[in-house]
Formats: structure tokens, sequence, C-alpha cells
């Protein structure tokens, strides 16, 4: 779903861990590097490589079922999966609006989120335990522990980071930014064994770290008697102007969609949108309706604000298509040979209190560079979904200097180059621009320690190349 374009060597389509060792083995005797993909769906060019492309879609199967564990192999779609917990009355409690075709092995891949990380967390909230192919010890089970020495360089590193004042600083200062960008230093703070240490960096690792074989996650209860409020504003910035305070009500999701959703939700509504309304938000509360409805209510009579409240589940699940189907809307209705939406600078995200001086400044952005771009996300978390519309004439140009100003404006506000998508060849170039160079040393660091041939994606992590490289916009 990326708009980069890289010829493999070769494609690998193994059916196990057997298979994966010799498609390992064979990558470091001829030196060539190694991509794992699950279904494409990732949109920041990682799944995409010159080398082997390691394909899972054999690797599907639910291998183990322990109460609310569930053991998976990475190929299996997410969709899939949740239904098959759904039967026993559970769910995967993270929920990307691409679950319908993304896949587990993917979505740890990129640390993904979705509508209610908000209150559930992304996938490393869920995670407990994975195998993994590593190029210098082979197979890895992190539920049974480590190899000898790389348990021995984990703590190493643990001790490190620790004693190390200035980055522990920073790493404790973004624990309420949700972040995929660079290695996961949060799972040295957050774990002392490390094998819990190494599973949760593998969050959000891109492939870069290991192959991953088996997957296990915790499950959790299906939601059950949700109720959805649907906010009205006169603009984009007054929608989240106040998303702290809709924050202390507790709710589960809080949503927002520019005029480009509201015209969406108009068409499926029955004239329940109001006519001046240019924004809205998604506003969900799966416990303590009765405190909430108060306060909500309180809050739209204080802000003038118009809503909809919304309690039955299946018009909920209609409304929620419509969240759900903006990046497909924006692949399939609004690019033509001549203008593209192209994901670059599309998962930023910054502290929800500084949301409203950042889409300020988006919006300046755009305006000085005379285009306009489709927003939406997770409003709840300071993680936007920002679209610009490109015309094909000078576009490297235009992708140049829109990224260069977008990032530079959520780093200003104290953000992230990526919330939920991960890193790849759309923004890895400014990864030691957020961190600065003593993190960027151990992220450095990290890879040396599971990858130190530099076969696992390269190019994906570190980098220096232009972001339009590869980049395939040009007219067919």
């Amino acid at each position: 779903m990326s708009h980069y374009h890289v010829k493999p060597k070769m494609i690998a389509v193994p059916a196990n861990e057997e298979d994966i060792a010799r498609i390992v083995a064979y990558s470091k005797e001829e030196r060539v590097p190694i991509t794992p993909r699950g279904a494409g769906s990732n949109q920041s060019g990682s799944a995409v490589g010159r080398g082997i492309i390691v394909l899972f879609s054999k690797m599907t199967g639910i291998m183990k079922r322990d109460g609310r564990k569930v053991m998976v192999q990475p190929g299996i779609v997410h969709q899939r999966l949740d239904q098959e917990l759904n039967v026993d009355g559970l769910r995967i409690p993270y929920d990307p609006t691409s679950r319908s075709f993304c896949t587990i092995g993917g979505n740890v891949a990129t640390k993904a989120g979705g509508i209610r990380s908000l209150k559930y967390g992304t996938v490393d909230s869920a995670l407990r335990s994975l195998s993994f192919m590593d190029v210098s010890h082979g197979l890895i089970h992190t539920s049974e522990g480590l190899p000898q020495d790389m348990e021995k360089t984990i703590v190493h590193l643990k001790n490190q980071l620790r004693t190390d004042k200035e980055t522990t600083e920073i790493v404790r200062a973004r624990e309420n930014l949700k972040s995929s960008s660079g290695y996961n230093l949060r799972s040295f703070y957050d774990y002392e064994e490390p094998r819990e240490i190494v599973t949760h960096l593998m969050a959000g690792s891109v492939g870069t770290l290991g192959i991953f074989t088996q997957i296990e996650l915790e499950a959790i209860p299906m939601l059950k008697d949700a109720n959805l409020y649907v906010l009205f504003f006169h603009s984009l910035i007054d929608a989240v102007k106040d998303i702290p305070k809709l924050k202390s009500f507790k709710p589960s999701a809080i949503e927002v969609m520019d005029s480009n959703g509201v015209e969406l939700l108009r068409d499926v509504s029955e004239n329940k949108v109001p006519h001046n309304c240019q924004a809205l938000l998604f506003v969900e509360f799966d416990s303590g309706l009765d405190e909430a409805d108060k306060l909500i209510r309180d809050y739209c009579l204080e802000r003038s604000t118009k809503f909809w409240f919304e309690p039955d589940p299946h018009t909920q699940a209609q409304l929620w298509k419509v969240r759900e189907s903006m990046l497909l809307w924006i692949m399939n209705s609004r690019e033509t040979a001549e203008k593209k939406f192209p994901p670059f600078a599309d998962d930023l995200s910054v502290p929800v209190e500084r949301l409203p001086e950042f889409l300020v400044a988006v919006q300046q952005i755009l305006k000085s560079v005379g285009t306009t771009a489709v927003i939406y996300g997770h409003a709840g978390e300071g993680n936007v979904h920002i679209r610009p519309m490109i015309t094909l004439e000078n576009w490297e140009q235009k992708l140049r200097k829109l990224s260069s100003l977008m990032f530079d404006a959520a780093l200003r506000e104290g953000g992230t180059i990526t919330g939920e998508h991960g890193l790849g060849r759309n923004r890895s170039k400014y990864l030691q621009d957020e961190w600065g160079n003593r993190i960027f040393r151990y992220f450095k660091k990290v890879k040396e320690i599971f990858d130190p041939m530099e076969i696992l994606n390269p190019d994906i992590v570190f980098t220096s190349q232009d972001l339009t490289k590869n980049l395939g916009l040009q007219v067919s």
C-alpha cells in the first residue's frame, strides 16, 4: 500500500520455521538482504526490498490457545484471528482500521495501534512472547529465554541505558507520546527479564532485528454496551481544542475527521449532520456511561457544540465503517493519473495538548505550497494521518518540501515522525533529527546485537536515501 516500487531478486514463501532457517542461511552465504512481508499493507515502504522478499502467505495458523493467550504464525490476518477469538467472547485489544487485511506479523513489526489504543494500547501492550529467527543464533523462543551471549549483551545495554541520565530523561519524557519511531528502548526500562526486553524490543522493529515465526498475544473480553457520541464542529482546530478535557472523561476512543470525513458521514446519516460542520469527533465509551453521559453533554452545552448520541450497536458499526473507510477512500476515490495522496508525513503524533498548534502549522504549510490534504486519525493520542494532495508536475520537489516542513512542525511540538505505521523509506531519514545523536547511537547498538551482517531489511531504519528514491508516482 506504499507508493514505493522496488524489484526484489527473488520471493520466498516459507511453510515453516525450517524453511526460514534455510532462507537465512542462503542470505548469509550469498550476502543477499531479506525483507519480511505480511499483507503488504504497510504504507511506509518497509515491506519492499531489493533482495529476498519473505512472504508469509503460508504461515497463517493458530498454533496454540491457553486461556486468553493465543500463539499464531505471523501471516495470519488480524480480522481472522479476531473472529476465532470472538467465538469465545474474546478479542484482540488493539484494532487497526486495516484489520480486514493486515497481518499480526506486520502489526508487531510496525507497533500498530488503532482506534481504541487510547484505552487499550498498541500491539506492544498485548504482546507476551514471540519466536524469531536470529541471523547469528538461529531460532529463538523468548518464552524459553535467550542465548547466553545475547542475554549478557542485553543486560549490559540495559544497565548502560538506565545509568545514562540524559537518555533516561528523554525516553521517560516521551512515555505518553504514541510513537513507533526508532527501536523500542522503553522495553529496557519497563522490563527486568532480558527475554521480556527482547520480546518488546521487536515491536516496531520493521523486520530489521529478526524474522518472526510465532507471536503470542493476550486477548481481552469483547466490547459490550459501548456508546458513541458524534460531535460536530465549525473547524478542525475547534474539534481538537479540548481533547485533554475529553480524555479526562475516560473514553475508549476519540477519533477526528476533517470535512472530507464529514461528507462521507453525510452520505449515510439521514440528514443528521449540520450544514455548517467542517470537522467531527467520534467519542466512544465502553464503560461508565451514566457519568460519561452527563460529562459530555455538559461539555457540549458549554461549547455550544451539536452532537449525536448513538447507543445502537448496529448503527455504531455503520458509523465506524465511515471512519475506517477513510484510507481506502483516499486510495481508490481520489487518486488519478494527475494527482496523488502519497503517504509520507501521514502518521505524525504530538502531545495531545499541542495538537491544535500543530494542526494550525499544518494548515499554514499546506496553504504556503498551494495544496490541500485529507486529515483524520486518533485525536485522543495526538496521532493524525495527513495525506496532502500532490500533482505530478515537479512532484519530487513538492514531496521533499512538504515532508521537511511537516516533520519539522511535529518535532517542534515535541512530537514524532511516526505514531503507529512504523519507520520506512518515507521517513527514516528524519530519525536522527527526532532523537538526536546520543539515542541514535543506541539504536545502532541494538541493530549490531541482532543483525551484525546488516542483511535484515537494510535502508529501512538507518538511511541517508532521499525519500523520493524508488517512489513510483510517475504516470504509467
